[in-house]
């Protein structure tokens, strides 16, 4: 598996209900995910057990009553792919996403693959978000990094863009 997903969700079942279907959508062969239910209560648990069950290469992760950082981490445990993404609820994207995302981190041997020049642009100036960014597993394991462990002061995705900016990443987008 070259790519595995990762959706941490917590009470957002319309959300992961849209995200997951263009997830399932997806062009690239052999598309995984892993898909962590955070202790939801409004029936994310049923939609994401309903995904996980369909779809060959998906995984459920049940975690009672965590925060979604525990729950990004735990994602992280049970992911498979050479190549890792995060995504959140409600996230769209159309269905040759992970493919050119997958084909242009390849093609230039990248760290980190954004979907376009101005993404990109914002996780270099720390001020992007992570959600739909395509890493690399061995960069990611190489520094240890998780989403509850501080990086220069700062948790979550702060923490990830903070440790790419100080790391030396090789960045690159879906065009180039």
């Amino acid at each position: 598996m070259e790519v595995t997903v990762i959706l941490p969700v917590r009470d957002e079942e319309r959300g992961a209900r849209e995200t997951l279907d263009d997830l399932a959508a997806q062009d690239l062969p052999g598309l995984g995910a892993v898909l962590v239910d955070a202790g939801s209560r409004d029936g994310s648990r049923e939609v994401l057990e309903g995904f996980a069950d369909a779809l060959s290469g998906w995984t459920l992760v049940v975690q009672e009553e965590r925060d979604l950082a525990a729950a990004a981490d735990a994602g992280l445990l049970f992911a498979e792919g050479r190549y890792l993404a995060f995504l959140s609820p409600g996230d769209r994207f159309p269905a040759d996403y992970f493919r050119t995302l997958y084909e242009a981190a390849r093609r230039a041997d990248a760290d980190l693959a954004a979907p376009d020049r101005a993404s990109l642009a914002r996780v270099q100036a720390g001020k992007g978000r992570l959600s739909g960014v395509l890493l690399r597993r061995s960069w990611l394991e190489g520094r240890g990094l998780s989403f509850r462990a501080p990086a220069a002061g700062t948790t979550g995705e702060d923490a990830f863009l903070a440790c790419l900016l100080a790391g030396g990443a090789r960045l690159t987008c879906r065009g180039s």
